[in-house]
């Protein structure tokens, strides 16, 4: 696993699969990930009880506190261990402390970063115009490396042939130049303009 990608922002899940007082599971990057709430805010930890590694998403929500299944060690919306059941009178130390993530919420989406030194947080531009419309959909699984996949996210030329009468039609198939920027931040590329014959269903 390459650590720059560890630095960028990653969708997680939606906002609406949160249900107050579950346990989401996730994975990313071959880590499993759970997700919960309290109130409006939103966790994102390690599935992982410090205290014997059972897996967290085992466990209950109760009153805003996450309870490990196999001892009942119990977390706050910190990721601090708040009671040991088994040692009442213990003064629990800092370290008791479960591995935890910053999350971002944007468009109705949990975004998520397992860096200590993320990235700015991905600037989609769209986000900020109503003109816009954004759809949630997945995850999909697809039997293919990442980088072929990115490419063909990238690849517009392939819309007439593979989506015909949807993203492309043949007759229409040219793609004329357009900008592309490279930074430290990644590539961006803009002025992209095919012709779309129905793009989201509505024939428009």
């Amino acid at each position: 696993m390459n650590k720059k990608l560890l630095k960028d922002w990653y969708v997680i899940c939606r906002i609406d699969e949160i249900k107050e007082n579950k346990i989401l599971l996730k994975h990313i990057f071959e880590q499993e990930i759970i997700i919960w709430k309290k109130n409006n805010n939103i966790m994102a930890w390690e599935n992982l009880c410090i205290h014997r590694g059972s897996r967290l998403s085992l466990g209950s929500i109760e009153n805003g506190i996450l309870r490990c299944a196999y001892h009942g060690w119990e977390y706050n919306e910190n990721a601090q261990c708040i009671k040991i059941p088994s040692q009442p009178k213990i003064k629990i130390p800092k370290k008791a402390c479960v591995k935890n993530y910053k999350v971002i919420t944007a468009k109705e989406l949990v975004w998520i970063n397992l860096s200590e030194n993320p990235n700015e947080f991905i600037n989609v531009k769209e986000f900020q115009d109503d003109n816009f419309k954004y759809a949630a959909s997945g995850p999909y699984f697809m039997n293919a490396s990442g980088p072929r996949i990115i490419e063909n996210f990238l690849d517009v030329a392939h819309f007439p042939f593979v989506h015909e009468n949807y993203l492309g039609v043949k007759d229409k198939a040219k793609i004329n130049n357009y900008d592309v920027e490279i930074s430290q931040k990644g590539i961006d590329a803009t002025n992209v303009r095919v012709f779309q014959p129905n793009p989201d269903g509505t024939s428009k």
